[in-house]
C-alpha cells in the first residue's frame, strides 16, 4: 500500500505511523538512503518462517556484533557486553515482531520523537522482556556514507542519545550503552565533549541542527545527569572550562598568582591593572 501523508509529519512520527499500520508478524522500516544486499536474504526469510525469535538483526557497518549467524536472547548479549542498543539506533538494523509494539511502546515512542531516536523504545522493550534474537550470518544492510545523520550538530545527536539511555533502568547497562560512543574511555568522552560545545557554533553557522545557547545548557545537565560518582563530580568541575574557557582560565591563573606571590599579588601583575600608555 502506498500512503502519503497530507503534511510532512518528520521522520519520527512517519516511522510510528509506519509501525501502527503494519498488520504483519514482523515489521521491517527501512529508509531510501542507505545500501541493501539481499543476495544472502534467504536465510531470513528462513528465520521469519520459523518465527521464534521477536528481534532480527540484519545490518553491518561500524559497530557490529563479535558473532553473525547467532541465535540467543538480548539479556545474553547485554550481559556479554556487546552493542546491542547502539547497532540498533540504526532503523532498518531491526526487523521486530510487530506485537512487541503495543500500546503503551507506542506511547513511549511517541515522546522519544524530540530525542530523533523513537525506535529506542522497542530497543529498551525487547532488553526489559529479554526477548530472543537473532542476527543474520550476513550484512543485508548498511548506513549509506551520505546518511542524513551526518548533518545532525554531534552535541545535539549524542545528548538525545544519552536521554534515551535514561529510560535504561539497569545503571551498569545503561553506562556502557553511553560509553560505547567513545571505546568506553572516559578521557574520550570529555574531550569529545569538550569538543561538542565549544565547536557549537560552528556547526550551527554549517546549517546543522542546533537547539541555541539555552538549549546547549539544557543538554549539558542531561548528560551530567547520565553519570554517577565521581566521574559526575568531574564532569561538574569541568563545566566552567566548558561554558566560560576564557572566564575559567583568568581563574586559574589568579589562584597560581595568589600561591606564587604568597597572597599578595603586584598590582602590575593584576588582570584588572592599567596599561602604560606612554609613547
Amino acid at each position: 500500500r502506498l500512503i502519503r501523508h497530507r503534511l510532512n509529519i518528520g521522520f519520527g512520527a512517519n516511522y510510528l505511523r509506519a509501525v501502527e499500520l503494519s498488520k504483519s508478524e514482523y515489521t521491517w522500516i527501512i529508509c531510501d538512503d542507505d545500501l541493501y544486499d539481499f543476495s544472502s536474504a534467504f536465510e531470513l526469510f528462513k528465520v521469519l518462517e520459523e518465527g521464534k525469535h521477536d528481534i532480527i538483526s540484519v545490518t553491518g557497518g561500524n559497530y557490529q556484533f563479535s558473532q553473525r549467524g547467532l541465535s540467543t536472547t538480548v539479556q545474553e548479549l547485554l550481559e556479554n557486553g556487546e552493542m546491542y542498543y547502539t547497532i540498533h539506533s540504526f532503523v532498518p538494523a531491526t526487523i521486530f515482531r510487530t506485537s512487541l509494539f503495543d500500546s503503551e511502546t507506542l506511547f513511549d515512542a511517541y515522546f522519544l520523537i524530540s530525542d530523533i531516536y523513537p525506535q529506542f523504545a522497542i530497543i529498551n522493550k525487547s532488553a526489559n522482556i529479554n526477548s530472543q534474537f537473532y542476527i543474520t550470518k550476513n550484512a543485508i544492510v548498511e548506513r549509506a556514507p551520505d546518511n542524513a545523520t551526518s548533518n545532525l550538530n554531534p552535541f545535539f545527536q549524542f545528548s538525545c542519545w544519552v536521554n534515551n539511555c535514561l529510560k535504561i533502568n539497569n545503571k551498569k547497562i545503561r553506562k556502557h550503552v553511553i560509553y560505547e560512543y567513545f571505546n568506553h574511555s572516559f578521557k574520550k568522552f570529555l574531550l569529545k565533549l569538550a569538543y561538542y560545545l565549544i565547536f557549537d557554533k560552528v556547526f550551527s553557522r554549517q546549517n546543522r541542527l542546533s537547539a541555541g545557547k539555552e538549549g546547549v545548557l539544557k543538554k549539558y545537565i542531561i548528560v551530567l545527569n547520565a553519570f554517577q560518582g565521581e566521574q559526575k563530580l568531574v564532569l561538574f568541575f569541568l563545566t566552567p572550562l566548558l561554558f566560560f574557557p576564557g572566564f575559567f582560565l583568568k581563574f586559574c591563573m589568579y589562584l597560581f598568582l595568589l600561591v606564587y606571590y604568597k597572597g599578595n599579588i603586584p598590582d602590575d601583575k593584576k588582570f584588572n591593572s592599567k596599561i602604560d600608555q606612554r609613547k
